[in-house]
C-alpha cells in the first residue's frame, strides 16, 4: 500500500509466465494420462514405474521396451507351439476316427477343432476301447 492509501498495482503477469503455467499444467496432465491411461492399456500386463514428467516417461520405455519385446516374443511363440500340439491332437484324432469308423459327420469334426487338451484326451483313450463314435464322444 502506498501512503496516500492507494494499492500498489501489481506488476502485469507476462504471457511468457502465463505460457510457462499453462505448459507445467498440460505436461503435469499429459503426463497423468501417459501414466494411468495409455500405458496401462496399450501394455496392460506390464507393471509400469511411477514416472512423473515426460523425460522420466521417455527414458523408461526405452530402457524396457527391449525386455517387453523379448517377452511378448517368447509368449508368442510358447503359444504357438501349445496351438500346433493342439491342432496335431486334433488332426491325429480324427484320423484315427476316420480309420476306425469311415468318415466323420461334420458334428463330429467341428467338435474335434473346438475341443480343449483335456477333452482331446480323453477321446483319444475312449477310442481304444468303443464300437462306435458315441461311445467315443458320449452319445455325441
Amino acid at each position: 500500500m502506498l501512503r496516500s492509501g492507494h494499492v500498489q498495482p501489481k506488476r502485469p503477469v507476462t504471457f511468457a509466465e502465463i505460457r510457462t503455467k499453462a505448459d507445467r499444467t498440460l505436461r503435469r496432465a499429459f503426463v497423468r494420462w501417459v501414466r494411468y491411461v495409455l500405458l496401462p492399456r496399450a501394455l496392460p500386463d506390464v507393471d509400469i514405474p511411477q514416472v512423473d514428467d515426460l523425460l522420466e516417461i521417455k527414458d523408461m520405455l526405452t530402457e524396457h521396451s527391449r525386455s517387453w519385446t523379448h517377452q511378448w516374443k517368447m509368449e508368442g511363440v510358447a503359444e504357438g507351439r501349445q496351438e500346433g500340439r493342439q491342432e496335431a491332437a486334433v488332426a491325429m484324432l480324427q484320423g484315427q476316427l476316420t480309420r476306425k469308423f469311415g468318415s466323420l459327420p461334420e458334428s463330429i469334426q467341428q467338435r474335434l477343432k473346438a475341443a480343449t487338451t483335456a477333452d482331446l484326451e480323453t477321446w483319444s483313450l475312449s477310442i481304444l476301447d468303443a464300437t462306435s463314435l458315441d461311445e467315443v464322444f458320449g452319445n455325441a
